[in-house]
């Protein structure tokens, strides 16, 4: 009998702990995606390597230690369904299926920071290390634009979710990704916002790039609307 070569699905880029509750977390990057919003770009996932799955901190609001001070964390608004791609990363790697990421993996795709948990929850210099394999950058977004470093505005956009966020988030040096109340009407969209490419004309994040905060040379920030089966518990202003 023939013996099988098993097919590498992603592989571990960091272990260490959470900067947000001090306890074990793991970032691994999964190499295909069938999400038709970002298309098939790698994806950087985070998440808590415990023995309890991702959906079930999420059901008694432990997320904290990747999703840190995120008001749409525990089940309050997240798009993610974490007993989706989330537990099965969590079970995956559980089961010892990611290998270190090899010195000398590259892709030509953009790398999306954060399919799930936020990115700051790991070193800058990972992030970096990371994104230097892509010849496309990366794209990312983040909830702790207040309180973590500002180098990582080179890499990720600030998750704001009012006019006032969006005008703290710049004061540090960030551009902004938007979020709308999904009643309110894009053109009441803040000057110097660009509606998602998705959102507007179906153009995939594969092939926008547009979010990737300020180590591109892209200007302006992004708004969308609410979305996701969680849409409607957003905690968000007009």
């Amino acid at each position: 009998m023939k013996n099988k070569t098993r097919k590498i699905t992603g592989y571990t880029i960091w272990k260490g702990l959470s900067p947000f509750t001090d306890t074990p977390i793991v970032a691994v990057i999964t190499l295909e995606s069938s999400i038709e919003k970002t298309g098939n770009i790698p994806q950087l996932a985070i998440i808590d390597s415990g023995d309890i799955p991702p959906h079930v901190l999420v059901e008694f609001g432990e997320d904290k230690s990747v999703c840190g001070t995120c008001p749409h964390a525990g089940g309050n608004g997240c798009y993610v369904q974490t007993y989706r791609a989330p537990y099965q990363i969590w079970k995956a790697y559980q089961a010892g299926k990611y290998p270190p990421l090899p010195l000398a993996w590259r892709t030509e795709r953009r790398i999306r920071l954060g399919s799930y948990g936020d990115p700051t929850a790991i070193p800058l210099d990972v992030l970096a290390a990371l994104g230097a394999r892509s010849a496309s950058g990366v794209l990312g977004y983040t909830h702790q634009w207040r309180t973590c470093s500002p180098d990582y505005a080179r890499f990720c956009m600030a998750s704001v979710d009012t006019p006032r966020e969006r005008q703290e988030a710049h004061k540090l040096g960030y551009r902004t990704f938007r979020i709308m109340p999904s009643t309110v009407d894009y053109k009441d969209r803040l000057p110097g916002e660009a509606i998602c490419a998705y959102a507007s004309a179906g153009v995939s994040c594969r092939h926008c790039g547009a979010c990737c905060g300020s180590g591109k040379g892209w200007k302006g920030d992004i708004v969308i609307k609410a979305h996701g089966v969680r849409k409607n518990r957003l905690r968000i202003a007009a």
